[in-house]
């Protein structure tokens, strides 16, 4: 019994060295983690800040741009309509000063002229910057004749006819005469080529409130992506705009916002049917959490997931009362942000093990 005690009483001996040494490790090993996580805390909550300034200013620049690109068309139709009204424009001067219109706005695809007999006169710009008039003259029949433009107005070779259409069944006159002011007209494919765009229209009436034209200046959506492309938004964030139903506006990726159909005419690209994945991901996110793009009102901030990887995801509204009411959606992964967090993490994690 007396060997037991002895035993027993040998056994529960510590050593002083691992008595001083546990609790001091134990206590700089718990200051280390918690000085880093709250160090990693305090960084999440950073990067949160500085992705959202950064998307802000994103979406900020690409706002203006649009905004202004898009009162350029208004611009012009005011401008026309100024000039009908002083009487200053004849049929041997219209066509001329609509050509010289179309020089002074070079992000402009084409500007026109409508009567309601139906008579049609418009400059067009093509792709690669050549000039044409397009003209439908009733008193000779219903179809557009098309003539290539020199840069100095100039008439020169016929080109191929656009084909036969009423300018008063397009929906850039319609939206006119029925708003009786200046409209945006619904986004629409052309008639003279394989090219989606909208209208700014303007109608014009005399002394007695008798509709005399319908002036009407063109963009395309894919010089509206132009833009959008410049931009450098991290290393893989993207910008895009969509109307309320879901089709493509612009895009900082998709190369056009639609695709050709069966008979080679274009077909808008919904941003939920689109080759992108990340903007279809992004567009279905936000779709889900509110019911459908209709329901945003305001500028709105999501943090989503794609491909395993954290999305900073921000909404905002582009509205303009004549027609206009988009969406623009920016997103960023977090990864972008995060670099100097891990470097930080990493730091005290060094240094919390050369402290032991």
């Amino acid at each position: 019994m007396m060997f037991l005690r002895r035993q027993r009483h040998h056994s529960l001996k510590v050593p002083l060295r691992l008595v001083l040494t546990v609790p001091f490790v134990l206590l700089t090993v718990g200051t280390s983690g918690l000085v880093g996580y709250l160090s990693w805390q305090n960084g999440q909550r950073s990067v949160s800040r500085l992705a959202n300034q950064f998307i802000q200013e994103v979406e900020h620049r690409t706002e203006d741009h649009i905004r202004s690109y898009l009162e350029t068309a208004h611009l012009a139709n005011a401008n026309n309509a100024n000039a009908i009204e002083l009487n200053s424009l004849n049929s041997a001067t219209l066509e001329q000063y609509l050509c010289r219109q179309l020089q002074i706005y070079p992000t402009v695809s084409a500007t026109h002229l409508s009567d309601p007999q139906g008579n049609f006169i418009g400059i067009v710009r093509a792709a690669n910057g050549q000039l044409a008039i397009h003209e439908r003259k009733v008193s000779i029949d219903d179809s557009v004749r098309a003539v290539a433009l020199d840069q100095q107005c100039r008439r020169g070779q016929p080109l191929a006819a656009p084909g036969r259409f009423d300018p008063r069944d397009r929906p850039w006159y319609q939206s006119a005469i029925r708003q009786k002011q200046a409209v945006w007209s619904p986004i629409f494919a052309w008639k003279a080529s394989p090219v989606i765009g909208t209208n700014a229209a303007l109608p014009v009436y005399d002394a007695g409130g008798n509709l005399r034209y319908v002036l009407g200046t063109s963009l395309v959506l894919s010089d509206i992506s132009k833009y959008p492309k410049t931009l450098k938004i991290g290393r893989l964030g993207q910008v895009f705009i969509i109307e309320r139903n879901g089709l493509f506006v612009a895009s900082s990726t998709v190369k056009e916002p639609f695709v050709a159909d069966s008979d080679g005419q274009p077909k808008r690209r919904s941003v939920l049917e689109t080759d992108a994945p990340l903007l279809k991901s992004s567009a279905a996110h936000v779709q889900q959490n509110y019911g459908g793009f209709e329901n945003i009102t305001r500028p709105q901030q999501f943090n989503t997931q794609f491909d395993r990887s954290n999305y900073f995801l921000q909404v905002i509204p582009i509205a303009d009362p004549r027609g206009i009411d988009w969406l623009m959606l920016v997103t960023v992964p977090e990864a972008d942000f995060m670099e100097q967090i891990n470097a930080n993490t990493r730091s005290t994690f060094l240094l919390s093990s050369g402290a032991l």
